[in-house]
């Protein structure tokens, strides 16, 4: 069973024929998009309170050899359902809306795309997996054996003041019980590198964009749960009481706090994003002009290849 994806007719992925008993699941490595990795970044990096996460797009391909990679060229912003600081979760109806987008994606690039991972933050940790991390991949593997799991570490200090910021790649590698009970996972490193991103990939730019809508419907959503909150705790308060007046201003000097950290996280990326894209379009404008000089030399030498041939006929078929 795959998480989800599929739809076009005649696309079918080197996983899908190997779904069979084949296909163990474990990866050789993972190969991510230089404009995914870049916006997985640029969202762990939006807050150092509490973990952030997202889903991953793609598709299980064969490397040539035999062995099973797994590449990823588009990612799926998840909304937090549950925002504490050491953990994440993901509701039945966001993996259903996320692998609704694969399928949709794989209609509009005829290039198979499915839901093959899980990507989320550890600020001011490590990046290996902690025990939560291996048992829900685990569970993310007993649907779909393929599937991915990318931690971003970042907002670590090293002892010279500076940050640090590390990514791994993880399975995981199930055992039974000595009792019978539910299996016990292990955790199994799979090796990550940045590929360019191909043609139908996603855009750091774009992607960064939709970035700041899903945090901006993340913080109405909690400023207007915590107005709420001020109403139905000041309700039965004297008339007078000017608790339920500090209660708003107090959330909404908060809620404008965040709106500025949003910006202040969301814009640098962004442009950065947008500065890279001009560099990387430059070097195609260069590449393209050296080929069509050589085009046009190539040209201009077969034309006066071509003077010099027909000159001797001409002379040969002239009447003397």
């Amino acid at each position: 069973m795959v998480l989800g994806g599929g739809g076009a007719k005649g696309a079918q992925s080197w996983r899908g024929r190997m779904e069979g008993a084949a296909f163990d699941g474990m990866l050789s490595s993972v190969e991510v998009s230089r404009d995914v990795m870049q916006t997985c970044l640029a969202h762990a990096l939006t807050t150092e309170r509490e973990e952030v996460m997202g889903l991953l797009l793609g598709d299980i391909e064969e490397d040539g050899q035999g062995a099973a990679v797994a590449r990823v060229w588009r990612l799926s912003f998840q909304r937090r359902v549950d925002r504490r600081p050491d953990r994440v979760e993901i509701s039945p109806e966001q993996l259903a809306a996320a692998a609704e987008e694969a399928a949709r994606w794989t209609e509009e690039t005829r290039r198979v795309t499915r839901v093959i991972g899980w990507y989320h933050s550890h600020p001011h940790i490590t990046a290996l997996p902690s025990h939560v991390d291996v048992q829900t991949q685990g569970n993310f593997q007993l649907l779909d054996r393929g599937f991915i799991g990318l931690i971003f570490s970042v907002f670590s200090s090293l002892p010279d003041s500076t940050s640090r910021m590390q990514m791994v790649g993880f399975q995981s590698v199930s055992a039974p019980s000595a009792g019978g009970g539910p299996p016990v996972f292990s955790q199994r490193l799979v090796p990550v590198s940045v590929a360019e991103t191909a043609e139908g990939g996603d855009r750091a730019p774009t992607r960064l964009v939709e970035l700041q809508r899903v945090q901006l419907a993340e913080e109405r959503e909690a400023y207007a749960e915590a107005l709420a909150a001020v109403a139905s705790a000041t309700a039965d308060g004297p008339p007078d009481s000017r608790a339920a007046d500090l209660g708003i201003a107090f959330h909404s000097a908060i809620y404008q706090k965040v709106l500025c950290g949003i910006l202040a996280h969301s814009l640098p990326p962004l442009a950065q994003a947008l500065h890279d894209r001009k560099q990387h379009h430059a070097r195609e404008i260069a590449a393209l002009e050296a080929e069509l000089a050589d085009c046009e030399l190539a040209e201009a030498e077969m034309r006066l290849s071509g003077a010099a041939i027909s000159v001797p006929a001409q002379q040969a078929a002239a009447p003397y």
